[in-house]
């Protein structure tokens, strides 16, 4: 693998290894930078007067728009699939439960971002919001016999 990175980028088989040990120091390096521009994206995106992203145009019209979205948040549907697979969904559509955890998770922090919620509350909230799904969970759940 650091013979494929050197090759990538231009320098010698052995430069890395002046700098990482081996493979796994690599790859804690590049989750590390990873973290660091995901965070940086985040921090902008918070900070952002609008949100451009959920406030575009052209609505369900917006094709391009609209699959971009559908890619992004493939991850996140994905979890609640491997959920279900699990079983750990008690039987609920895992495309439900991503929407309604994605339409939640940008409802709080849409309320964070425009001050009606301090911004020291949100994990707070996120907890409440887990707590209420699994209240619900347990009122749908039929009782053990």
């Amino acid at each position: 693998m650091l013979r494929e990175l050197a090759a990538t980028i231009g320098v010698t088989h052995a430069a890395p290894r002046r700098y990482f040990a081996g493979r796994l120091e690599l790859l804690d390096a590049l989750a590390v930078e990873g973290f660091v521009r995901l965070g940086a994206g985040l921090r902008e995106a918070a900070e952002a007067p609008s949100e451009l992203m959920f406030a575009h145009k052209h609505g369900a019209d917006g094709e391009a728009v609209g699959v971009s979205a559908a890619a992004a948040f493939a991850p996140i549907s994905q979890v609640f699939h491997r959920c279900a697979a699990e079983d750990l969904l008690l039987g609920r559509k895992p495309e439900r439960v991503a929407v309604t955890f994605l339409a939640t998770l940008r409802g709080l922090a849409g309320l964070v971002n425009c001050g009606v919620i301090p911004t020291g509350h949100f994990d707070d909230l996120i907890e409440e919001a887990v707590a209420q799904t699994n209240l619900q969970k347990r009122a749908e759940k039929p009782p053990s016999a």
